[in-house]
Order: C-alpha cells, then sequence, then structure tokens
C-alpha cells in the first residue's frame, strides 16, 4: 500500500527479522541519525540532498525490518530498494555507500529475491574490500550459500567475514562455521589452519572444540604422535568440557595404533560393552557411541592382527560396522580381510577388501584393498580374473607407476591365462612384469612360464634370456631339467646348434625321467640333422626306440619318421618305408603328409611305378588337393601308358600337364597324353591335347606323329573328313618313321567307315607291312583287314586275317567298325 507519512510506519507491527541486523540499526539509532542530519551535515545543497535520499532510504529500509504484516514488509522493503538504488546511482561514492549496498541486499533477500541480494552483496566486498560492511555482507554471503549446502562459496565467504567483522563473537562464529564447511568437502589442509586460528585467538567460546577437532583431524591424517600430544592436555582432570571423554577416547586409539597397551586396550574393550541407555551417558556421548565402538574396534583388530591372532579379529569383525563409514570402516574391513586371507577363507577376504574401496575410493587403501581382491580372485581361481585386472589398471596405473603390485597383478594375470591355455596372451603378460618387482616366491615361476610362453609363440630370445636366468638363480629347482630341455630347444631355433647339443648332452648326464631323456636324444638327433650328419642320427634315434621302450606312442613316431627320413637322405631306400608307415599309422594326425612325400620321393628314386602310384594315391587321400611335382607325375604316367593302364596314365598326365601354360611340360608328355586319352576312348580330350601339342615347336618327325594322334581322336569323333585332312597333312610332311603306319590305319579306318571296303583293305595291307609287332596298330589292322576281306567276299583271306591276330594277340579285344549304309533311293 502507499506510505505517505512517518507515523504510519511507526504504527505498523514490527516483524521479526530473516537474519537479524537489530543491534546495528534500532529506532533509537535512527533518530540520533535523523537528528544529526538535521543540525550537523554540510549545509550545501548537494550534502543537503545525499543525506536526505539515504536518510529516506534508511526509514523505509527499518520499518520494512521491524513490520510483522508480510504484505507490509514487502511494500517498505520494494520502496527501499528504489530509494538505495536511486541514492547508489547519484552518489556512488557517498560515505554512506557501503551501508546503502549492505542493506540494499539484505533488503532484496527480505523481499526473496536472493540473486539480486548476492550480487550486492559481492559488490559491497569487491567495491569496498575492507571494513564492517564488507564483513556483514560476507557474512550474509557466506549464510545464504551454507542455506543452500554451497559448502566451498560458504567456506570462502565466512573466512572473509571473519576477517573484516567488528564484532568479536560474529568474528569467532564465522571462523567457527568456515571449518564446518570445510569438513564438509574435505579440504582438511585448510581446516587445519582455521582450528590452529582458533586456537590462538584467547577468548575464543569454541577453543577446546578446535583444540579436540585438530587433534581429532590429525588422528584421521594418521598423525598419531601430535594427535595425542595435542589431546592429552584435554584429558585432565581439571577439563570440564565435554571433550574430555572425547579426547580420552581419541588418545587410547592413537595410542592403540602406534602400539597397543594393556591399558588402551582394556579401555577400548569397555567402550564395545557400553550400552546405548546406559544412564551415565550424556546425550552428546550417545550420539557419538557409534563412531566410537567402531574405532575402538577397528583399534583392537589392528592389535590382534599385529599379532596375528586373525581369529581374534574375526571375531571384532563379526560384531558388526556399528554405523562406520569412510575410513573408519576402510581400515577395519582391511584389517578384517587380511585376517581372511591368512585363514584362507577367500570368499570373505575379498569382501573384506571391496568394502575397502566403496568406503575410501580414489586412495592408496583402496589401491592395496583392490590388488588384494586381485589375489583373492587368483586363489579362487576365478574366471573373470584377467578382465578385472585390466579394470585394476585402468584405475590405478597412470597413479602408481612404478608400483609393484601392478606387477603382480599382470603376474596373477598370466598365471590364469597360463593356466587356462591362453599362452600367446600370458607370454605378452609375463613379458609386461619386473621380476625384482614381484614376491620373491613367484619369481622362478615367473622365469619358468614366460620362457615357455615365449618359445611356444617364437619369441626365442626371449625366452632363452628367461631360461638362462632361472637356471641361474634356481639351480637346484626341481625343474632344472625341463628347463634345460626348453632353453635348449629355443637355443637351436636361433641357430645355436653346439650350445643347443651342450644342453642335451647335460640333460641326458642328469638321467631325467623318460621323457625328458627322449626328449635330449630327439633333440640331439635334430642338431645332427641340422648338420647333415644323417648316419649319426639316425643311431641316436635308434637308441631312443632301443633303450626307452615305454616312451610314448608319439615320441616313437618321431623317430621313426626321423630314421626313416634319413635313411632316405644316405639314398639307404630300401628300408625307408617301414620305419615311415610306421611312424605314420601311430600318429596319422602328424605324419601323414610328410611321410607321404618322403615315399613318393622314395619310390620315384627307385623308379618304382607301383610303389609310387600306391604312395601318391594314399598322399591325396591323406591330404585332398594335395600337388605333387609335375615330373614325378608325367614319368608315372608314362610308365603306367607302356604298362598298359591308360586310364591310370590319364588321370597322371593330365594332372601334371597344364594347358594354359603347355611350355612347361615336355611334348613327349603331351604326346603320350594324346595317345592315352585316344586308348581310354577320351577323344574330345585327345582332340584338344592334340591341337596344343601342333602349337609346340617340335620336329617334323614328332608332328607327323601328333597328326597321327589328332586324326585318331577325329575318328572317335566321327570327324572322317577331318581325320582324312589331318592325314594327307602328315603324309605330305614326308617323314618317315613308325607312325606311317597309323597314318595308313586312319585312311583304311576311315574309308571302312564309309563303306569302301576296297580301298580300307588296301589301307589296311600297307599298314600291316609296314609294322611288325606293335601291340597297338597291327591288331586294329589285322581286324580292319579281316571284316575289310569279308565284305568283299574274300572269305579265305579274311579267315587268314583272323588267324593272324589270334595267334599274334590272343588277348586283343576290339569291336568290329560300324560301317555307314548308303541311303536307299527315295529315302
Amino acid at each position: 500500500m502507499p506510505i505517505s507519512n512517518i507515523g504510519a510506519v511507526l504504527n505498523m507491527t514490527i516483524g521479526t527479522l530473516p537474519v537479524s541486523m537489530t543491534h546495528f540499526l534500532t529506532p533509537r539509532y535512527l533518530l540520533t541519525l535523523l537528528f544529526f542530519c538535521g543540525f550537523t551535515m554540510p549545509t550545501t545543497a548537494q550534502y543537503r540532498n545525499e543525506d536526505r535520499l539515504f536518510a529516506d532510504a534508511e526509514k523505509y529500509y527499518t520499518h520494512g525490518q521491524e513490520v510483522h504484516d508480510r504484505l507490509e514488509k514487502a511494500n517498505y522493503s520494494q520502496h527501499a530498494v528504489g530509494l538505495y538504488e536511486k541514492f547508489l546511482a547519484q552518489f556512488p561514492n557517498s560515505r554512506h555507500a557501503p551501508l546503502a549496498r549492505f542493506h540494499l541486499g539484505h533488503a532484496l533477500q527480505t523481499l526473496g529475491q536472493l540473486d539480486q541480494a548476492k550480487a550486492n552483496y559481492r559488490d559491497v566486498i569487491n567495491r569496498h574490500l575492507k571494513g564492517q560492511w564488507v564483513g556483514n555482507a560476507a557474512r550474509q554471503l557466506a549464510y545464504l550459500f551454507y542455506i543452500e549446502e554451497n559448502w566451498a562459496e560458504a567456506a570462502k565467504y565466512f573466512g572473509v567475514a571473519a576477517l573484516h567483522v567488528t564484532n568479536r563473537d560474529l568474528r569467532f562464529s564465522a571462523l567457527t562455521k568456515r571449518v564446518q564447511c570445510l569438513l564438509k568437502i574435505n579440504r582438511t589442509k585448510e581446516v587445519v589452519e582455521v582450528l590452529r586460528t582458533i586456537i590462538a585467538e584467547p577468548k575464543h567460546p569454541h577453543q577446546e572444540w578446535a583444540v579436540f577437532m585438530l587433534g581429532y583431524q590429525y588422528y584421521l591424517d594418521e598423525q598419531l604422535e601430535r594427535s595425542i600430544k595435542l589431546l592429552k592436555p584435554l584429558t585432565k582432570e581439571a577439563v570440564k568440557s565435554i571433550y574430555r571423554s572425547q579426547a580420552m577416547f581419541y588418545v587410547g586409539l592413537a595410542s592403540a595404533e602406534l602400539g597397543l597397551s594393556g591399558e588402551a586396550a582394556k579401555n577400548l574393550h569397555a567402550v564395545l560393552k557400553i550400552r546405548m541407555n546406559d544412564p551415565s551417558l550424556t546425550n552428546e556421548q550417545r550420539i557419538s557411541l557409534g563412531t566410537n565402538k567402531a574405532l575402538a574396534q577397528t583399534a583392537l583388530m589392528k592389535a590382534s592382527l599385529d599379532k596375528e591372532d586373525y581369529q581374534e579379529v574375526v571375531r571384532l569383525y563379526s560384531m558388526g560396522d556399528y554405523g562406520a563409514k569412510g575410513q573408519v570402516e576402510a581400515r577395519r574391513s582391511m584389517r578384517a580381510g587380511r585376517a581372511f586371507l591368512a585363514l584362507k577363507e577367500y570368499q570373505q577376504a575379498r569382501a573384506a577388501f571391496r568394502r575397502v574401496d566403496r568406503n575410501l575410493p580414489n586412495t592408496e587403501l583402496a589401491f592395496e584393498s583392490a590388488y588384494l581382491c586381485l589375489e583373492c580372485d587368483y586363489l579362487l581361481k576365478h574366471n573373470g580374473l584377467s578382465e578385472r585386472v585390466d579394470i585394476f589398471f585402468e584405475l590405478y596405473a597412470d597413479k602408481n607407476p612404478n608400483d609393484p603390485r601392478l606387477h603382480m597383478a599382470n603376474f596373477l594375470k598370466a598365471e590364469t591365462l597360463y593356466q587356462a591355455g591362453d599362452f600367446e596372451e600370458a607370454g605378452e603378460t609375463f613379458n609386461r612384469i619386473e621380476l625384482n618387482l614381484i614376491k620373491k616366491e613367484y619369481r622362478a615361476d615367473l622365469l619358468y612360464k614366460r620362457g615357455w610362453c615365449l618359445s611356444e609363440f617364437g619369441d626365442f630370445n626371449g625366452a632363452n634370456r628367461s631360461y638362462t636366468r632361472f637356471l641361474a638363480d634356481f639351480p637346484n629347482d626341481s625343474r632344472k631339467a625341463e628347463i634345460l630341455a626348453k632353453r635348449a630347444e629355443a637355443i637351436l631355433a636361433l641357430g645355436d646348434e653346439i650350445s643347443a647339443l651342450k644342453d642335451f648332452e647335460e640333460l641326458i648326464a642328469m638321467q631325467p625321467e623318460p621323457i625328458l631323456a627322449a626328449f635330449a636324444y630327439q633333440g640331439s638327433g635334430r642338431v645332427l640333422r641340422k648338420e647333415k650328419k644323417y648316419r649319426t642320427m639316425v643311431e641316436r634315434y635308434r637308441q631312443l626306440l632301443a633303450n626307452f621302450p615305454n616312451i610314448s606312442k608319439n615320441t616313437v613316431a618321431n623317430a621313426n619318421y626321423w630314421i626313416g627320413w634319413g635313411l632316405y637322405k644316405e639314398n639307404e631306400l630300401d628300408d625307408v618305408p617301414s620305419y615311415l608307415e610306421k611312424a605314420r599309422d601311430l600318429a596319422p594326425e602328424f605324419y601323414s603328409e610328410p611321410v607321404g612325400n618322403i615315399l613318393v620321393l622314395s619310390a620315384f628314386a627307385q623308379r618304382d611305378p607301383k610303389a609310387l602310384h600306391n604312395a601318391i594315391q594314399r598322399i591325396l587321400q591323406d591330404a585332398p588337393g594335395k600337388e605333387i611335382p609335375s615330373h614325378i607325375l608325367s614319368w608315372l604316367g608314362v610308365q603306367l601308358f607302356h604298362e598298359g593302364d591308360v586310364k591310370g596314365a590319364v588321370t597322371y598326365l593330365e594332372k601334371s600337364t597344364d594347358p594354359e601354360n603347355p611350355a612347361k611340360t615336355k611334348p613327349g608328355v603331351w604326346r603320350t597324353l594324346a595317345k592315352a586319352q585316344n586308348e581310354n576312348k577320351n577323344f574330345a580330350a585327345a582332340l584338344k591335347t592334340g591341337t596344343i601339342i601342333l602349337s609346340l615347336k617340335q620336329e617334323k618327325r614328332w608332328k607327323a606323329d601328333t597328326m597321327l594322334d589328332l586324326a585318331l581322336s577325329q575318328i572317335g569323333l566321327a570327324k572322317y573328313d577331318e581325320a582324312i585332312e589331318t592325314t594327307n597333312k602328315a603324309l605330305a610332311l614326308d617323314v618317315k618313321g613308325p607312325h606311317l603306319a597309323g597314318l595308313y590305319l586312319v585312311k583304311a579306318e576311315v574309308a571302312l567307315r564309309q563303306n569302301r571296303p576296297e580301298q580300307a583293305l588296301r589301307d589296311y595291307q600297307k599298314t600291316i607291312q609296314m609294322v611288325l609287332d606293335d601291340p597297338l596298330i597291327k591288331p586294329r589292322a589285322l581286324a580292319g583287314a579281316a571284316q575289310s576281306a569279308r565284305l568283299l567276299g574274300e572269305e579265305g583271306k579274311a579267315e587268314q586275317y583272323r588267324l593272324q591276330l589270334k595267334q599274334g594277340f590272343p588277348n586283343w579285344k576290339g569291336d568290329p567298325i560300324e560301317i555307314k549304309q548308303p541311303e536307299k533311293e527315295g529315302e
């Protein structure tokens, strides 16, 4: 409502201030101010206007603070805001400006315009820098942030208030509130500084509280000696404050942490026995009893842990956590976890260690507990350990790059991977571990398993270093023989046969278990093989088989294989198959293909077509798609052709040739293939082969021979005119040789098929005269001549030819040639 006169204001009901400032601005103060404004101010017009406007603003501000009615309070305060803003706009540097700005902020606060109020308070602080109103503005601003639980800003402005307020009690209050805010946000260094400031104030009402809080802070920071020194004076009988019992308690806790005395233990056990409804407790003691019990419990657990009384630690832990949180619960859980770990109760230990991280994350204690969780996972053989180690590194590796626990974590991961058979990743993880940064009891395992994994995946230099260090550091380890074997293998892979042989010989001299002794014999055999001492190598493997009858089937197979291989190298081919076939029979999964390779080579070296055929068929069965050298296939194909196995000949000769690159194969092989295809009645294939052969450079006689094969395939495909044309071209080459008989045979068979028996008989007779005993051409010529003579009615001559065929080639079988019948008229 409108404000018209002072009387109306004075008759308003006085309200209660949200934040009391009445000790600064009372009605009496205002009246006095008005009086002096009228009689003592300078008489210049500027000062009269300045003081009058300020006095008006103060009047409405005061009424607004005193009135009870909310609407009236808002109206007066709003009017005051306008007057203050006008005053500050006209007189920004007035001597009244600090108070005007402060009251402007307070009026805005009264109106609930908190952001504007904060801005004005900051303006007071930033413009005027020091003085009473700076302190009061900072105090008001601090309380606004305190109500909002913005502890950092509240702490900041309580600090400013403590420096500038002129009222001692308000200064003391600001210091205390600053400590409370800093504690909320764990800014312990600043807490310590402010507490020291309070303690230095001789008349500060909270001095004993500050002494206790500082001693307590030292306790939390594990500065136990300083905590005892500071708290000890509060434990004297002359001290009557509520902090005496608390000081006694924390002195006892700190003493327990430093080495528990009997008296301290007695007092701490007494704390655990106190009941919440004990009538001797003060209200403050009841409130803090749970925390005190947790602290007493934790201190007693440490004492028992130091004595290795793990059962007592677990008993104390099982009494409950008494609501402990943060550092106290983290310590309590850590001590319980260590006790469970010592008792080999790994699940309970891990659960306790997990509570440490939840209560005190991102700390050294959390780092330690996280590592101990990994130890528990390892001992529990947890499947997810590897992933948990990776998470552990993500959380802690950057902050603790050279910490031994990182290397131990990698060791646990590598061990787990090793046990799971993931040797490649295990080796990579082992390789990241510094030997001297892991526990001594694990170092031999590290060297052994790292070397093993590195060997498996080809890092033989790394493996050799690990094995050599193992043999130097742990010469009496029960795994020495195995390490010698593995090092010899690694050295051998690096090409140092002499050093490898020394290890094998040392291993044999140790007379280890049969499997290692056998390995040493095998290893020495490998060295001898590399040095091409095949005869000695064969003897070494024969000794292995003779001296170790109980060695594994695979070892027997290996020895037989290398004996057979060595005999092949020594060109003692007769015994090769028996050793190699035994190796293959014992371990086909390992030796089928390598044995097959050598048997093929051995049979070829002996020029044994049957053995070679069997060897090739077996290796193609064991390794489909296996590529046999073309010269072996072509040799076998030619041999089978001459032995009359034209089907087999076609199979091998086709495998040995490449129509896309015919020059790679000798023309003679192509010619044999064409003949075999014709004999096997693969006329289309023979035609293609003949065409390929004619594209190759060769002598006239072989060209004529090729034309003969081409003509025979054309006959088979009923291309008679083309066959005659090809035959005439061959005859036109005018080259003498056995092919001439074949060419006349072609002419004869075409003539007979075309029902020209007279011409056929003449050509058959020429063919018979040209060949004596050719098994391919002469029987066909005799049969054709007999058929032609019969068609001509010369039965005696026909019988004569049939008799020659029966006497000369009794096993020959052939079908009569199908003769084309002349078409009848009208058809």
